[in-house]
């Protein structure tokens, strides 16, 4: 199925002869997906494969129409840098760290889709603090002070 996807890609195989060629495997896949509903021992597995066949429709849709990638790669490439972010630290501690961690991979991935520049976040940012009150500091006693 995918090789004759990669063919549509490259322009050796029309759109039109992709459809044709993958009538039968759509066939044969509906068909496994059917038995499976049946056979299959597993619970999950049964009604895993009934969802399938449900919507099988929108499974196919990168057939019945051109244009359509028959992967989900924006999305995975998307979720990809929490992923390994999370692999590399071993995850957080806290529900406050899940927050962080959360708003820290939201912010990298709106810079990544270009809609939004960064300068423009930490101005919004900057905007936001200049009406928060100060933190306290301590300042250092005067010389000669004995107090």
């Amino acid at each position: 199925m995918l090789t004759l996807w990669h063919r549509v890609r490259d322009g050796t195989l029309t759109h039109p002869a992709f459809q044709t060629a993958m009538q039968p495997i759509r066939h044969e896949v509906e068909s496994l997906l059917q038995v499976a509903t049946i056979l299959v021992p597993h619970q999950q597995t049964q009604a895993t494969c009934r969802s399938l066949l449900k919507h099988k429709t929108v499974l196919w849709t990168f057939v019945d129409h051109e244009g359509v990638e028959p992967t989900n790669n924006a999305a995975e490439q998307a979720l990809r840098r929490g992923v390994l972010w999370r692999k590399r630290s071993f995850g957080t501690q806290s529900a406050a760290g899940s927050r962080f961690v959360e708003r820290v991979n939201m912010r990298g991935a709106v810079w990544n889709t270009g809609h939004t520049k960064p300068a423009r976040l930490h101005r919004s940012k900057a905007v936001r603090l200049e009406n928060r009150p100060q933190p306290f500091k301590k300042t250092a006693p005067e010389q000669g002070c004995r107090c």
